[in-house]
């Protein structure tokens, strides 16, 4: 009898230091919610920031997530979800204690998901940097509508003008950098620049490179 209810007890205490499951996060900064965990894939909405939204689970690598939001599920990008651990908010990839599942994604059914038929395409090897608000510690909502928008005559001018997209690491969001290996293109009489970042135009300031709209 003893020992059984050491045993019983013992088994208490593991499940009580056992991690809690993540079954919510919250979108730190306007982000596309998309078909496939990739920024090649087809974007199906915009999840606002602050949004709650269902956390099903991660790819294995943690840079992107499965996510329900409003009843549409689709990937996130990982850096931009955020999650409560320890009494404290942290990104969904910086979690080290919180217990988040692992979910597997099919890319050969979900080929027609792909923006243009892109596979691998883009600098694979680049990487958009996150914005000091997110980079630094949560800071919810802290990028959204922060940019003034642009005159109508420099986003029309982008609509007319389209350019082939490329594809990098990461999730286009206000504030975020574009890398220096990436070549901006020149708007005439704006003091902006564009690209098609990801499947989205982007404006970018570029004396520092910093994504300042993004025309959805």
């Amino acid at each position: 009898m003893t020992i059984r209810t050491t045993l019983a007890a013992g088994t208490a205490i593991l499940a009580l230091a056992a991690p809690a499951l993540a079954d919510t996060a919250t979108v730190a900064t306007d982000l596309n919610l998309r078909a496939g965990p990739g920024p090649n894939y087809a974007i199906s909405t915009t999840m606002p920031a602050e949004a709650e939204v269902d956390l099903v689970g991660c790819v294995e690598g943690g840079q992107w997530c499965e996510v329900t939001y409003e009843g549409t599920t689709g990937f996130a990008y990982a850096p931009y979800l955020a999650i409560t651990e320890e009494d404290a908010l942290v990104t969904v990839d910086q979690a080290t204690v919180t217990t988040i599942e692992t979910v597997t994604f099919d890319e050969e059914n979900g080929e027609e998901a792909l923006i243009g038929g892109a596979v691998g395409a883009g600098l694979a090897s680049a990487a958009i940097g996150g914005p000091a608000a997110i980079a630094g510690g949560i800071l919810l909502g802290s990028l959204a509508g922060t940019a003034a928008a642009p005159e109508e005559t420099t986003i029309a001018y982008v609509q007319e003008n389209p350019v082939d997209p490329i594809f990098i690491q990461g999730e286009a969001v206000l504030g975020a950098g574009i890398p220096d290996g990436v070549e901006l293109i020149e708007i005439p009489g704006s003091d902006y620049a564009y690209l098609n970042l990801n499947g989205e135009n982007v404006l970018i300031d570029p004396s520092d490179r910093t994504i300042v709209f993004i025309d959805r």
